[in-house]
């Protein structure tokens, strides 16, 4: 079953949206669905009415997707509504991810060490005793894969974490200034 939410926009960033989808030949449900559904995943999204009132925009989700999207205002302390508006204004920040890069490190890394280990153990085999020095290329490259998932992964993980709290802060601040009126 499909849910209607209509989310309610400033002119500006209708104007916004209108440019966007103008230029990418759909209409402003359309490419609103693509922006949320590039953070949440294209395949259960669903046509709908192409024709919308002025400033609105009608979104159809799943009640599977509407599940996921909840849980992801709630995260921001949002309605969905308001987390589906911000995220259509491209003021939300993308959620925290392992990045292609990260992988194809890690990838990189893993063929290292398997080459590495395979060479070492090959001279191993060939010479049927294994001296320090093999044993410290194991070791060194062992510690160059762990260090790769402390540094890569852990560190940046907690870099992200941070950002998202600040950019929540942020948009937290804004909110209370424009509610009472400090901010337009």
């Amino acid at each position: 079953m499909l849910n209607t939410m209509n989310i309610a926009i400033s002119d500006e960033m209708k104007e916004r949206i209108e440019k966007r989808a103008a230029a990418l030949g759909i209409s402003r449900s359309e490419y609103v669905r693509r922006c949320i559904a590039s953070d949440l995943g294209e395949e259960l999204f669903t046509d709908g009415p192409e024709e919308q009132p002025r400033n609105m925009v009608r979104i159809y989700l799943t009640d599977e997707r509407e599940e996921v999207i909840s849980d992801m205002a709630k995260e921001y302390g949002m309605s969905i509504r308001e987390y589906l508006t911000r995220v259509a204004s491209l003021s939300m920040p993308p959620r925290p991810q392992i990045c292609i890069d990260d992988l194809n490190l890690l990838g990189n890394a893993v063929n290292d060490f398997t080459e590495s280990i395979s060479i070492t153990c090959g001279e191993i085999l060939r010479t049927g005793e294994a001296n320090k020095k093999d044993i410290d290329e194991i070791r060194k490259v062992c510690m160059e894969v762990r260090s790769l998932f402390n540094k890569k992964f852990v560190t940046e993980h907690e870099d992200r974490k941070r950002l998202y709290a600040e950019v929540k802060g942020k948009i937290i601040a804004d909110d209370e200034l424009i509610r009472k009126g400090l901010r337009s």
